[in-house]
């Protein structure tokens, strides 16, 4: 059962998500929807996926599960770091989580200030939301073994 935030929120606190991979180190399923931003207190917010990746393409997503069919329209995804974001990205909805329909896509997101991205639709019925990543950014890897994906906050709206 969805229960929204005031500001109408779809995912506020909503669990559980599934995802391609998982980095446990600071980080818990409940971080990408607790509606926190980046880092509280020095304690790392949000869903970041394994480390591995060699190149800047790489496949990773976040799906939530939505229950009956809802109406949405609207996504805001909040980059963990100010200086360091994905690249190349998209948003796909299903009905039934086997046939995915993409609602919204960009390749070559050059904002490096941090700010939300919003992702904007028509209006689509869907049970189940997925963000799909495909390119790293321009910044370093996270370390010596590879890439991953960090994303500090996601919002859905109707």
């Amino acid at each position: 059962v969805l229960t929204p935030d005031d500001k109408g929120n779809l995912l506020y606190k909503q669990k559980p998500y599934v995802s391609s991979s998982y980095e446990e180190y600071g980080f818990t399923q409940a971080q990408l929807t607790d509606g926190k931003i980046g880092f509280v207190n020095g304690v790392h917010q949000g869903w970041c996926s394994q480390i591995g990746s060699k190149t800047r393409d790489i496949t990773e997503w976040v799906m939530f599960p939505l229950g009956d069919p809802i109406t949405v329209s609207k996504m805001i995804v909040y980059p963990c770091y100010d200086d360091e974001f994905v690249q190349d990205y998209h948003l796909e909805v299903s009905t039934d989580g086997e046939t995915w329909t993409t609602v919204w896509s960009i390749t070559g997101d050059d904002m490096h200030d941090g700010s939300a991205r919003v992702l904007t639709f028509d209006p689509v019925e869907a049970s189940f939301v997925r963000l799909v990543i495909t390119k790293m950014g321009v910044g370093d890897p996270a370390s010596a073994v590879g890439y991953k994906v960090q994303i500090g906050e996601i919002e859905l709206y109707r």
